[in-house]
């Protein structure tokens, strides 16, 4: 394809007949394949709509067969995985703001509990670091979860509202 100077390409740019173009090192622009922005805007809906899920079912799944080895069985973590994983398909905005709350709330407290287990400690030695570092990171990404379906529920309730208030 044949390069295009700023000129030409200042309406396409802006998405003139669908479209998009790229401005690159030498100043000239490419077309952007809609493949790639297809892939983009589907990696950003996986991203905001089911990894938050996915990971907080790894976690209950994670924690489940670590107390199912030591020879119990855990009711309350195939209750929450149950529930993240009928949330997946039945996609309900008030359960996922609701479920996004109670678990952002969860990583949060515990978060303060890695960080007084860390302050326990007389000296700042090495298993001091590697609690605050894995357990903050753990339980630091659990919070940035929750705080996605949280935004991804509220997002979608206002979308809805706003269809709804357009055709009464």
């Amino acid at each position: 394809m044949k390069e295009l100077k700023e000129t030409e390409c200042y309406n396409m740019q802006k998405g003139l007949f669908g479209v998009f173009y790229n401005k690159n090192k030498n100043h000239s622009f490419k077309p952007i394949d809609i493949k790639l922005l297809c892939a983009m805007k589907n990696l950003k809906i996986f991203i905001t709509q089911y990894l938050p899920y996915i990971y907080f079912i790894g976690i209950a799944a994670f924690w489940f067969v670590d107390n199912l080895s030591g020879g119990h069985v855990n009711y309350f973590m195939i209750g929450i995985a149950s529930v993240l994983i009928f949330q997946i398909f039945l996609k309900n905005n008030i359960l996922g703001i609701i479920l996004g709350s109670i678990l952002g709330i969860l990583s949060l407290y515990m978060v303060l509990a890695v960080l007084s287990d860390v302050w326990k400690f007389d000296t700042l030695c090495k298993e001091a670091i590697t609690l605050l570092i894995v357990g903050s990171g753990f339980f630091g990404t659990g919070v940035v979860m929750a705080i996605l379906m949280v935004l991804f529920g509220i997002k979608q309730l206002f979308v809805r509202k706003s269809i709804c208030s357009k055709n009464p």
